[in-house]
Protein backbone atom coordinates (compact mmCIF):
# COMPACT_ATOMS: atom_id res chain seq x y z
CA UNK A 1 0.00 0.00 0.00
CA UNK A 2 1.11 3.60 -0.47
CA UNK A 3 2.67 5.51 2.39
CA UNK A 4 -0.76 6.52 4.06
CA UNK A 5 -0.30 7.91 7.66
CA UNK A 6 -3.34 6.83 9.54
CA UNK A 7 -3.45 10.03 11.57
CA UNK A 8 -4.09 11.89 8.64
CA UNK A 9 -7.54 9.78 8.81
CA UNK A 10 -9.47 12.23 11.06
CA UNK A 11 -13.10 12.08 12.41
CA UNK A 12 -14.64 14.36 9.98
CA UNK A 13 -11.80 14.53 7.51
CA UNK A 14 -8.29 13.73 6.31
CA UNK A 15 -5.69 16.07 6.96
CA UNK A 16 -1.92 16.30 6.47
CA UNK A 17 0.76 17.87 5.74
CA UNK A 18 1.90 18.35 1.98
CA UNK A 19 5.06 16.24 1.74
CA UNK A 20 6.72 13.02 0.21
CA UNK A 21 4.99 10.88 3.55
CA UNK A 22 2.18 12.60 3.99
CA UNK A 23 -0.40 14.45 1.50
CA UNK A 24 0.75 14.15 -2.29
CA UNK A 25 -0.13 13.42 -5.76
CA UNK A 26 0.14 9.32 -4.86
CA UNK A 27 -1.46 9.33 -1.60
CA UNK A 28 -4.29 10.97 -3.04
CA UNK A 29 -4.49 8.57 -5.63
CA UNK A 30 -4.36 5.91 -2.94
CA UNK A 31 -7.80 7.59 -1.48
CA UNK A 32 -9.43 8.08 -4.46
CA UNK A 33 -9.50 4.54 -5.13
CA UNK A 34 -10.70 3.80 -1.63
CA UNK A 35 -13.07 6.66 -1.71
CA UNK A 36 -14.66 5.36 -5.68
CA UNK A 37 -15.05 2.37 -3.84
CA UNK A 38 -16.77 3.42 -0.85
CA UNK A 39 -19.26 5.11 -2.95
CA UNK A 40 -19.52 2.27 -5.56
CA UNK A 41 -20.46 0.33 -2.91
CA UNK A 42 -23.91 3.01 -1.89
CA UNK A 43 -24.34 2.62 -5.65
CA UNK A 44 -23.00 6.40 -6.42
CA UNK A 45 -21.88 6.50 -10.18
CA UNK A 46 -21.29 10.30 -10.51
CA UNK A 47 -19.55 13.01 -8.25
CA UNK A 48 -18.04 16.47 -8.16
CA UNK A 49 -14.90 17.58 -7.69
CA UNK A 50 -13.01 21.04 -6.71
CA UNK A 51 -10.34 22.31 -4.94
CA UNK A 52 -8.75 25.21 -3.11
CA UNK A 53 -5.98 27.62 -4.10
CA UNK A 54 -3.17 26.22 -1.74
CA UNK A 55 -0.12 24.96 -2.39
CA UNK A 56 -0.11 21.47 -2.90
CA UNK A 57 -4.46 21.27 -3.69
CA UNK A 58 -3.55 20.96 -7.72
CA UNK A 59 -1.09 17.87 -7.84
CA UNK A 60 -3.84 16.25 -4.54
CA UNK A 61 -6.39 16.72 -6.99
CA UNK A 62 -5.30 15.13 -9.82
CA UNK A 63 -3.98 12.45 -8.44
CA UNK A 64 -7.56 12.21 -6.24
CA UNK A 65 -9.03 12.09 -9.80
CA UNK A 66 -6.93 9.65 -11.33
CA UNK A 67 -8.07 7.29 -7.89
CA UNK A 68 -12.02 8.11 -8.65
CA UNK A 69 -11.77 7.53 -12.73
CA UNK A 70 -10.05 3.71 -12.29
CA UNK A 71 -12.93 2.96 -10.02
CA UNK A 72 -15.41 4.11 -12.41
CA UNK A 73 -16.59 6.89 -10.95
CA UNK A 74 -17.72 9.83 -13.20
CA UNK A 75 -15.98 12.84 -12.52
CA UNK A 76 -17.73 16.73 -13.40
CA UNK A 77 -14.34 18.96 -12.00
CA UNK A 78 -15.81 22.32 -10.97
CA UNK A 79 -12.19 23.81 -10.52
CA UNK A 80 -11.40 26.24 -7.75
CA UNK A 81 -13.86 26.76 -5.44
CA UNK A 82 -14.91 27.40 -1.49
CA UNK A 83 -16.43 24.41 0.20
CA UNK A 84 -20.01 25.39 0.28
CA UNK A 85 -19.46 26.09 -3.41
CA UNK A 86 -18.59 22.37 -4.38
CA UNK A 87 -21.54 21.39 -1.87
CA UNK A 88 -23.98 23.63 -4.29
CA UNK A 89 -22.34 21.87 -7.47
CA UNK A 90 -23.75 18.61 -5.95
CA UNK A 91 -27.01 20.04 -5.96
CA UNK A 92 -26.72 21.81 -9.61
CA UNK A 93 -25.83 18.47 -11.31
CA UNK A 94 -27.87 16.27 -9.14
CA UNK A 95 -24.93 14.40 -8.16
CA UNK A 96 -24.41 12.61 -4.52
CA UNK A 97 -20.84 12.03 -4.35
CA UNK A 98 -18.39 14.86 -3.73
CA UNK A 99 -14.87 15.87 -2.75
CA UNK A 100 -13.00 18.73 -1.89
CA UNK A 101 -9.72 19.23 -1.90
CA UNK A 102 -8.83 21.73 1.14
CA UNK A 103 -6.89 22.95 3.99
CA UNK A 104 -9.62 24.66 5.55
CA UNK A 105 -8.38 26.39 8.76
CA UNK A 106 -5.23 24.59 8.94
CA UNK A 107 -1.48 26.39 8.89
CA UNK A 108 0.59 26.79 5.73
CA UNK A 109 1.84 23.85 4.44
CA UNK A 110 -1.16 21.57 5.26
CA UNK A 111 -4.07 20.27 3.16
CA UNK A 112 -6.99 17.86 3.18
CA UNK A 113 -9.57 16.97 1.89
CA UNK A 114 -13.23 16.62 2.75
CA UNK A 115 -15.01 13.80 1.48
CA UNK A 116 -18.95 13.78 0.68
CA UNK A 117 -21.20 10.62 0.37
CA UNK A 118 -24.21 12.28 0.02
CA UNK A 119 -25.86 15.74 -0.58
CA UNK A 120 -24.24 17.90 1.91
CA UNK A 121 -22.89 15.84 3.92
CA UNK A 122 -19.15 14.55 5.04
CA UNK A 123 -17.93 11.19 5.93
CA UNK A 124 -17.50 11.12 9.46
CA UNK A 125 -16.59 8.33 11.92
CA UNK A 126 -17.00 5.03 10.85
CA UNK A 127 -17.64 6.04 7.38
CA UNK A 128 -13.68 7.72 7.39
CA UNK A 129 -12.57 3.86 9.39
CA UNK A 130 -14.59 2.26 6.71
CA UNK A 131 -12.75 4.09 3.72
CA UNK A 132 -9.19 3.35 5.64
CA UNK A 133 -9.84 -0.40 5.43
CA UNK A 134 -10.33 -0.11 1.96
CA UNK A 135 -7.07 1.07 1.35
CA UNK A 136 -5.51 -0.64 4.11
CA UNK A 137 -7.06 -3.74 2.41
CA UNK A 138 -6.33 -2.63 -1.30
CA UNK A 139 -10.13 -3.81 -1.68
CA UNK A 140 -10.68 -1.44 -4.94
CA UNK A 141 -13.66 -1.28 -7.36
CA UNK A 142 -12.49 -1.47 -10.80
CA UNK A 143 -13.64 0.66 -13.68
CA UNK A 144 -12.88 3.66 -16.12
CA UNK A 145 -14.59 6.96 -14.86
CA UNK A 146 -15.39 9.97 -17.53
CA UNK A 147 -14.12 13.50 -16.86
CA UNK A 148 -16.01 16.46 -17.34
CA UNK A 149 -14.48 20.05 -16.51
CA UNK A 150 -17.15 22.95 -16.13
CA UNK A 151 -17.48 26.53 -14.03
CA UNK A 152 -19.62 26.76 -11.89
CA UNK A 153 -19.16 30.52 -10.78
CA UNK A 154 -21.29 32.44 -13.21
CA UNK A 155 -24.54 30.21 -11.96
CA UNK A 156 -22.69 30.04 -8.91
CA UNK A 157 -23.14 33.73 -8.04
CA UNK A 158 -26.43 34.70 -9.51
CA UNK A 159 -27.94 32.21 -7.79
CA UNK A 160 -26.31 33.79 -4.16
CA UNK A 161 -26.53 37.24 -5.61
CA UNK A 162 -30.78 36.23 -6.64
CA UNK A 163 -31.13 35.87 -2.65
CA UNK A 164 -29.91 39.08 -1.38
CA UNK A 165 -31.84 42.44 -0.96
CA UNK A 166 -29.58 45.22 -0.18
CA UNK A 167 -32.38 47.93 0.39
CA UNK A 168 -29.70 50.37 1.77
CA UNK A 169 -26.36 51.66 0.04
CA UNK A 170 -23.38 49.83 1.25
CA UNK A 171 -19.49 50.02 1.21
CA UNK A 172 -17.49 46.67 2.54
CA UNK A 173 -13.35 46.21 3.04
CA UNK A 174 -13.28 42.77 1.89
CA UNK A 175 -9.67 40.97 2.92
CA UNK A 176 -9.99 37.26 2.45
CA UNK A 177 -7.04 36.54 4.48
CA UNK A 178 -5.43 35.19 1.40
CA UNK A 179 -8.20 32.63 1.19
CA UNK A 180 -9.45 31.06 -1.86
CA UNK A 181 -12.81 33.22 -1.06
CA UNK A 182 -10.70 36.51 -2.49
CA UNK A 183 -11.44 34.82 -5.93
CA UNK A 184 -15.17 35.01 -5.74
CA UNK A 185 -16.42 37.63 -3.07
CA UNK A 186 -15.27 40.78 -4.11
CA UNK A 187 -17.87 39.85 -7.62
CA UNK A 188 -20.54 38.60 -5.68
CA UNK A 189 -20.63 41.62 -3.66
CA UNK A 190 -20.74 43.76 -6.30
CA UNK A 191 -23.65 42.54 -8.42
CA UNK A 192 -25.57 42.13 -5.42
CA UNK A 193 -24.71 46.25 -5.27
CA UNK A 194 -22.57 46.47 -2.53
CA UNK A 195 -19.72 48.82 -3.06
CA UNK A 196 -16.44 47.06 -2.79
CA UNK A 197 -13.39 48.11 -1.45
CA UNK A 198 -10.55 45.63 -1.59
CA UNK A 199 -7.66 45.11 1.29
CA UNK A 200 -5.08 43.62 -0.96
CA UNK A 201 -4.56 39.55 -0.49
CA UNK A 202 -2.53 37.04 -2.21
CA UNK A 203 -3.87 33.59 -2.59
CA UNK A 204 -1.76 31.30 -1.16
Amino acid sequence: MATLKKTMFREYDIRGRVSDDELNAQSAEWIGKGFGTFLARRGTNDMVVGYDSRFGSVEIKDGLVRGLRATGRNVVMVGMCLTPMMYWAQYRFKVEGGAMVTGSHNPKGWNGLKLGGGYSSTLVGEEIRELYGIIEREEFHEGSGDYTEVSIIDDYAADVVGRINVSRKLSVVIDTGNGTAGAFAPRIFREAGVEVIEQFTELD
